[in-house]
């Protein structure tokens, strides 16, 4: 494994600098494969955290699993049935008859 990694970033110190690109070489040469999993589990805690403080109305559950997305891809939003229901019915404009139309037409394609 590369111990060494060059990767770019824009970094802003305060809201509404202007954002200085740099060049940045992460050394991994002290770490060992149970390091690389501590840091990795603390970015996935995280990147979860911030998942659920950007839903609206969210529930913090007490259990959840997160199964971790490849590196430079967005992980599928999970929703429960009562939220996937809701948006349902918000993109039929409310109406439950509306929804089964489309749900109808959807399956006829």
């Amino acid at each position: 494994m590369e111990k060494k990694v060059e990767v770019f970033c824009s970094t802003k110190r305060f809201e509404g600098d202007i954002a200085t690109r740099t060049k940045l070489t992460i050394d991994f040469a002290q770490l060992d494969q149970n390091d690389l999993i501590a840091l990795a589990t603390d970015s996935a805690v995280i990147k979860w955290q911030s998942a659920i403080r950007r839903k609206k109305d969210a529930q913090v559950p007490s259990e959840a699993t997160y199964v971790i997305p490849k590196p430079g891809t967005r992980s599928a939003p999970v929703m429960s049935e009562e939220e996937m229901l809701k948006k349902l019915l918000a993109s039929a404009g409310g109406s439950i008859d509306a929804l089964m139309e489309k749900i109808k037409a959807k399956m006829e394609e």
